[in-house]
């Protein structure tokens, strides 16, 4: 059972930093709206819309879904370790730099972009229906969206 602590206004948070369990920042309404944006995006707008548009809302969904999951993992890892299972900031900031350095390298280089998606691809291949195709194209202007990476750093601080 998940216990809440009250907040000023006298009501429960259930994502403040004394109800905390490892990994719980995937269960976030934020993390879980990005993952739910990016699936109906990549399986459904993409290919009835298919715009520029549709192509941003899956880089900001993945800004604010990957720092948050490596977060998890770290936490998820740590739990059955110690007893402080809690990433500190330079985690975040170990985090949010990862994402920042993957997004860039993929978007603005030909070769990484094409490793990314070939990488993908076997993911895909051993998690999902048979033939599924994946394809990235390094696009610069993705870059635009990652004032994103803001999301998940205000998320984990107010967790903290």
């Amino acid at each position: 059972m998940r216990h809440s602590s009250p907040t000023f206004s006298g009501k429960t948070a259930p994502f403040e930093a004394a109800s905390r369990v490892p990994g719980d920042l995937m269960l976030h309404p934020v993390a879980l709206s990005a993952v739910a944006l990016l699936a109906l995006n990549d399986h459904y707008l993409k290919a009835a819309y298919g715009n520029w548009l549709t192509g941003k809302l899956s880089d900001l969904s993945g800004l604010i879904f990957f720092p948050l999951f490596l977060l998890s993992v770290v936490e998820i890892s740590r739990a059955p370790f110690t007893r402080s299972w809690r990433v500190g900031v330079s985690a975040l900031y170990l985090s949010l730099g990862i994402t920042a350095l993957l997004f860039v390298s993929i978007n603005v280089h030909a070769a990484t972009a094409d490793f990314y998606a070939r990488s993908m691809q076997v993911v895909l291949s051993c998690l999902g229906p048979e033939g599924a195709r994946t394809r990235y194209v390094a696009d610069s202007t993705d870059l635009l969206v990652l004032p994103f990476l803001l999301v998940p750093y205000l998320l984990a601080r107010r967790t903290e």
